[in-house]
Order: structure tokens, then C-alpha cells, then sequence
């Protein structure tokens, strides 16, 4: 068979893409979601936003929110299947410069596209705390290329703006999360335990001093702490939303840590992953992985790849069997499944609510990880 074109690659993953977004409005169409776009959302954000400037104020400093010398950064968490963060991205935004594009893509959202370098397209689309706003998206954008201190203080306003509708966004999502599994994610969680920090840690930052994305999870401690946790990543070019268990800068991933879940997976020569990977694609109506539910094989392939990464052990740690045909699964160190999707999803009306169905997908994922690690 000839090798796929780009046009004929970019198309299967466009109807992909759309293909769970259908689906994730129909199952909302079964839920009396949360409607947090009026009075009732303002008065949940107002009383959980609390603290969050000082926290933003004590990121630019340099240090992490838990006081650990660990970089709070997830990168292994959020990155596309199989690749770094950094590469995922270059490759989906060359792709994305295809000739088959049209070259007014951007102008469903945005009032302009043809502004100087360093400057922000501006849309004039309502703000809403159930949709991420074009210009937050667009915001990191621009601060993906021009990752500095001068530009981020020059474009202050902006990332306000930008910051405040993502803060709605967060707290619009873990409403709905919590109407989905309210007994993993409580209805109380401040806000500023749900996202992320865009302010690096200095002693981690390779030069540059901002994440050019949005970040936020979802658990009984939120986005940190050793729990299972739900969560999304928007990228400048892609988002990943997904749910397991990965370290988290001030989560402990060690052996003991793990032990529960990895002697259940040697004892079952990793059927219970398996199991689990068949009922969520199942449940889902085979809209999680690429391979079908009954395709064993294949379901384990992609989720090896999701979580191949570079802190994952080299060997299979002592005390297990490394001719052991569940052996992949006993050197890792996270346990999560992503869904990577396009970033007009979360800019629509209803993009909160899509994010939330696509984290029910996995909501049995979640519950399984649960037995192995303290659980609410």
C-alpha cells in the first residue's frame, strides 16, 4: 500500500477529532450539566480564586509553590504520545503549515492574523467561563516565541485578560468533573491548587522563564499530591486531556509508591491493565485509542507509548520478573491515558463540557488506579 500523504493524514486526523467531539456532546446530551456562565459561576469563581495573585506573584520569584527542590513542571504528564512537548509541537504546527490549508483558518476567532511579531491577534468573540477564549490561546502563541521576561512584562494586560478567563475555564471544568466523580474530585479544591503555575522555577528552566501553555488537573488535592488525577494541557497548537497517575514534582514515584499497582500487574502478567484499557475504549465507544477494544495487542502498544518516557526505570525494578511478559508495564512510572485533540475544541461554546466528557471516558481508569494509591 502507498505511503499516506499529509493532506490524506491531516484529514483522518481532523475526522478524528471531530468524530470525539460528537461524541462528547452527545453524551452531555444525557447530563443536566452544570451551567456556570451566568450568577452561578460567578459566585463560584469569586469564592475560590482566593490567593491565586499571590501565588502568581510568588511564581515569578523563582520558586515552586511546595517549597520542593523538584521542578512542579509534568512534562512526561502532558506531552503528546511517544514524543517530548517541545518536538510534539514543532512537529503538529509544520504540519499545520501544509499548502492545503486555507489561509483565513484563524478568522472564525480572531479580528486579525496579520500582526507584527511580538504583537497578539486580538478576537472580539464574547468571553465565556465555559470556553478558553481566542485570546488566551493566542496569548501563549506569541509567548511561544518570545519567551522572555521583557515581552511577558510589555504584554502584562494582556496575560491578565488571559489569565482570568483561563481561571473561569478551570473552575467551569472541575464543577463539571465534580457533577461526573464527585467522590475523586471535591467541589471545594481552591483554585489555586487546580492549574499550573505559567512562571518556571528558575532552577529549572533552561533559559526560558515562562510555559508557553495552559495547565490544569483535577483530584482530591488537585493538579499535585499522589492521587490519580484528571487533567488538560493546552498547547499552542494541540491540547491533551487525559486522566492516570504520573509523577508531579512533589509526588514521590518510587518503588513503594508503586508497589501495589506493580505487583497486581506481575501477579496478572499485566492483565489488569489490559482489562481496564479494553473497558474504557469499550465504554467510550472506541473513541480513546486508534485500535478497537478488542484488540489487546494493540491497545497495549499505545498505551506503552503514552507513557514511554525518560524518568521510567531502564530495568524492571528489583523484586520483579524481567523475563516476566508484563515486563514494559513494570518499568514505568506513569500510568495515564491522554487524548490529543484540536485546540478549536476547547474555544467552543461548549468546551468545557467536551473536556469534561472526554475525562468520564475515563473515569473507570480512575477508579482503577485508586486501589493502589491513597484515595478520598
Amino acid at each position: 500500500m502507498a505511503p499516506q500523504g499529509r493532506k490524506g493524514r491531516d484529514s483522518g486526523e481532523e475526522n478524528e477529532g471531530k468524530k470525539r467531539t460528537r461524541a462528547a456532546r452527545r453524551s452531555l446530551q444525557a447530563d443536566n450539566v452544570v451551567d456556570l456562565d451566568g450568577k452561578e459561576g460567578a459566585s463560584e469563581i469569586e469564592s475560590r480564586e482566593s490567593g491565586n495573585e499571590s501565588a502568581e506573584k510568588s511564581g515569578e520569584s523563582g520558586e515552586s509553590e511546595s517549597g520542593e527542590t523538584g521542578s512542579d513542571d509534568p512534562e512526561d504528564l502532558v506531552s503528546s504520545p511517544g514524543s517530548s512537548p517541545d518536538n510534539s509541537a514543532d512537529e503538529y504546527e509544520n504540519e499545520s503549515e501544509s499548502e492545503d490549508e486555507p489561509a483565513n483558518k484563524k478568522s472564525r476567532y480572531f479580528a486579525h492574523s496579520d500582526s507584527e511579531e511580538g504583537d497578539i491577534p486580538v478576537s472580539r468573540v464574547p468571553y465565556s467561563n465555559m470556553a478558553l477564549h481566542p485570546n488566551s490561546l493566542s496569548f501563549i502563541q506569541v509567548l511561544d516565541n518570545n519567551n522572555n521576561r521583557e515581552w511577558f512584562k510589555s504584554h502584562d494586560s494582556e496575560f491578565k485578560k488571559a489569565k482570568q478567563n483561563w481561571d473561569n475555564f478551570i473552575l467551569s471544568l472541575a464543577a463539571l468533573c465534580h457533577k461526573n466523580h464527585p467522590e475523586h474530585v471535591p467541589a471545594d479544591v481552591p483554585l489555586i491548587k487546580l492549574q499550573f503555575r505559567i512562571h518556571r522555577d528558575m532552577r529549572f528552566s533552561q533559559g526560558l522563564p515562562y510555559k508557553a501553555r495552559w495547565m490544569g488537573g483535577f483530584s482530591p488535592t488537585g493538579c499535585k499530591g499522589v492521587f490519580p488525577k484528571y487533567f488538560l494541557v493546552v498547547w499552542p497548537s494541540f491540547v491533551v486531556v487525559g486522566a492516570g497517575y504520573n509523577a508531579m514534582g512533589d509526588a514521590d514515584v518510587g518503588p513503594k509508591t508503586l508497589k501495589g499497582l506493580k505487583d497486581e500487574i506481575q501477579e496478572t502478567q499485566g492483565e489488569c491493565i489490559a482489562k481496564m484499557l479494553r473497558k474504557v475504549q469499550k465504554k467510550s465507544g472506541g473513541l480513546v485509542f486508534k485500535s478497537k477494544f478488542d484488540d489487546a495487542e494493540g491497545l497495549m502498544k499505545e498505551f506503552l507509548d503514552m507513557n514511554v518516557t525518560d524518568s521510567m526505570y531502564k530495568h524492571v525494578p528489583k523484586g520483579y520478573d524481567s523475563e516476566s511478559p508484563a515486563a514494559p508495564l513494570l518499568k514505568l512510572r506513569s500510568f495515564v491515558i491522554k487524548i490529543q485533540t484540536e485546540t478549536s475544541v476547547v474555544m467552543e461554546k461548549d468546551g468545557a463540557q467536551i473536556m469534561a466528557s472526554y475525562m468520564k471516558f475515563l473515569i473507570p481508569w480512575v477508579k482503577f488506579l485508586n486501589r493502589y494509591f491513597p484515595a478520598s
